[in-house]
């Protein structure tokens, strides 16, 4: 296996959109153990200020329930634009591809197609995850937190409405998105699919019957049903499981005896206030 060796000042390991704006702030290579794009759905507060990433928050006006809800900018659009811009810069070596690392030293091995391997020395490391990442130390402690489950449905009859969300106070379909269907050849964004969104606090309720796609796709149609969407002629709307995707939330913390070595988990919000170093 032959290697090449690269050197970087500052070196971000991770898979979030927060871990992106760190790398993209401090200016250093950033590396994803597991490319994990954030929810479409998912948007900035009108009000939060994204300046320091050089970005317009543009809002926007979405129709969820009876209500009018002004939104910033989508995060899924920021994340793009932040992978874009440093992968313009040289800052991103690899870019949706299934790698292995491994810590050495003051080096990363990143193992690619178990074919290539590529070495990154570093003065400083920051990770921001540890999915694939060998070499680190036990860690003083993990635990799941949550599970968030996405289950897309096409929608045969009900497709014609006014909404853009839905939500409920429960955790099973707890929010419903719409959006244009791309099952239908020439669909000018009238006919909408839609993702209902749910949470699970233990890995055991995924299994749970009151936990499957069919539960929530029975508890969809009502929702759908008390906002006054039909099928045809008044008939219940009519959906189709198209698949389910499961995230798994993991906190974890690590502690290093080298001082260059870094464990960190921002949030977003304290990240928007500028409450980040390392």
């Amino acid at each position: 296996m032959k290697g090449h060796v690269y050197s970087c000042e500052n070196l971000v390991v991770g898979n979030t959109l927060e871990s992106a704006i760190l790398a993209y702030v401090s200016g250093a290579t950033y590396i994803q153990n597991t490319p994990a794009a954030p929810f479409v759905f998912e948007c900035f507060d009108a009000e939060d200020e994204l300046g320091f990433l050089n970005i317009e928050n543009t809002p926007a006006t979405l129709v969820v329930g009876d209500v009018l809800r002004e939104v910033g900018v989508s995060k899924l659009k920021v994340w793009e634009k932040l992978i874009h811009r440093m992968a313009l810069l040289g800052k991103i070596p690899f870019s949706n591809q299934t790698i292995r690392l491994r810590v050495r030293g003051t080096a990363v091995r990143v193992i690619l197609k178990e074919t290539r391997a590529f070495d990154f020395e570093f003065k400083n490391l920051i990770l921001c995850d540890d999915e694939g990442v060998s070499g680190l130390p036990p860690p003083q402690y993990r635990r799941n937190t949550k599970y968030t489950i996405y289950d897309w449905f096409n929608v045969h009859q009900g497709c014609t409405h006014k909404y853009d969300a839905l939500e409920t106070d429960d955790k099973l379909v707890s929010r419903v998105d719409f959006y244009p269907s791309v099952r239908i050849d020439g669909n000018d964004g009238t006919l909408k699919d839609m993702v209902a969104t749910s949470y699970a606090d233990r890995k055991e309720q995924l299994f749970n019957i009151e936990y499957s796609d069919l539960y929530s796709r029975l508890k969809a149609i009502e929702l759908l049903k008390t906002s006054q969407i039909f099928g045809e002629k008044g008939t219940p709307p009519k959906i189709e499981l198209n698949r389910r995707d499961v995230v798994h939330h993991t906190d974890v913390k690590y502690e290093f005896e080298e001082d260059n070595i870094s464990f960190v988990s921002y949030k977003l919000v304290d990240m928007l206030r500028g409450k980040f170093d390392w």
